[in-house]
């Protein structure tokens, strides 16, 4: 936020904002519409499991971004 111009700084917080609501709420409707085909357990299984697999990932990518430095 600091190295935005005054009046950018709105529209740059909105985009957050949206990108927050976005990567919280889409995989949680994606789930819900995958539930009734395989049903809930495994629909939340595999909602489970990207959630790790995307963790482990950030990670790694965060390690490997602080070994480059």
């Amino acid at each position: 936020m600091p190295l935005a111009k005054a009046d950018e700084r709105a529209g740059l917080l909105s985009a957050f904002y949206v990108e927050g609501y976005l990567a919280f709420s889409l995989p949680a409707i994606l789930t819900g519409l995958f539930a009734p085909v395989v049903g809930l357990p495994l629909a939340a299984d595999i909602y489970g499991a990207a959630v790790i697999l995307l963790a482990v990932a950030s990670l790694l990518a965060a390690s490997l971004s602080r070994d480059t430095r």
